[in-house]
């Protein structure tokens, strides 16, 4: 399974929310996952989960494909491992991508792993769009501003990819400072659908917690290690409307929570006699 995500403009929180999408899917289905940054220009990918400035990525993997060197095992030099079921591949900087290096990275991609996230650039661009064709299912980050409509109306590149596209509005709010924020999901809606986009709209809530634990390596860990919250919720939610749609079977979001307390428990009755220990 292969999922691209893009937002219509820089900003709206797409790479923050493709690495808690590709964490989600992960802790629900236990299989190898890899994310790959093809957006050259920021390279957040390699920010958020990279503990070295030393990163493996698409210019190794190009380097092995044209020089007709890249095997299986070769392909995995070309990744980094981020945690258990997880690998990142960095973006490119020395080259840049044909067709058949796309091609044969997909080929790759879907041999080696399960899953695969591909955060795009943002707005119109050939590349972000072959990576589309090639996706189950292309999730467009937007935020609660009247005039993100406009951008997704002149960005045609959406339009040939209509039944693959889910929307998420991030950070949204329903009120603020006790007031009703006048944009609600009800209009979001609406407006998309005068655009001609029929597909489920989500929410991911802006959640300050989030903001204030995730720092960089810590952001694939704030999703790995809770089990509960209103934004898990719905990142949970998105999760499971993409494997249903891809016949992939998973985990129900209880058997992930139940999981959870379980590990918690385990951890503090393992820790009880050490401190004991430490105490006397």
């Amino acid at each position: 399974m292969i999922i691209s995500v893009t937002a219509p403009k820089k900003g709206l929180g797409q790479t923050v929310t493709a690495i808690n999408l590709g964490a989600a899917i992960s802790k629900l289905v236990q299989k190898r996952l890899l994310f790959v940054d093809i957006n050259q220009y920021c390279n957040d990918i390699e920010k958020y989960l990279s503990n070295t400035h030393i990163t493996k990525g698409l210019d190794d993997f190009i380097s092995l494909h044209r020089s007709k060197m890249l095997t299986e095992e070769s392909f995995r030099l070309c990744v980094k491992e981020v945690s258990e079921n997880i690998d990142m591949m960095g973006t490119h900087h020395c080259f840049k991508m044909k067709n058949n290096d796309i091609d044969v990275l997909v080929q790759h991609m879907k041999y080696i792993y399960d899953i695969a996230i591909i955060d795009t650039l943002g707005g119109y661009n050939r590349l972000s769009e072959t990576f589309f064709n090639q996706s189950d299912y292309v999730v467009v980050v937007i935020n609660q501003v009247k005039n993100i409509m406009p951008l997704i109306l002149e960005n045609q590149l959406y339009q040939g990819h209509a039944e693959k596209i889910i929307f998420v509005v991030n950070k949204y709010v329903e009120t603020m400072n006790e007031q009703r924020i006048n944009y609600t999901l009800e209009h979001i809606k609406r407006d998309l659908t005068k655009l001609g986009y029929r597909q489920p709209v989500f929410t991911l809530d802006f959640d300050v917690n989030l903001m204030n634990e995730c720092n960089e390596q810590t952001l694939l860990n704030y999703v790995l290690g809770h089990y509960s919250g209103t934004y898990l919720n719905q990142l949970l939610e998105i999760t499971t409307h993409i494997l249903k749609g891809c016949n992939i079977e998973f985990e129900s979001q209880n058997e992930v929570q139940q999981k959870g307390i379980l590990r918690r428990l385990t951890s503090c009755l393992t820790m009880r006699p050490l401190l004991k220990q430490l105490k006397n």
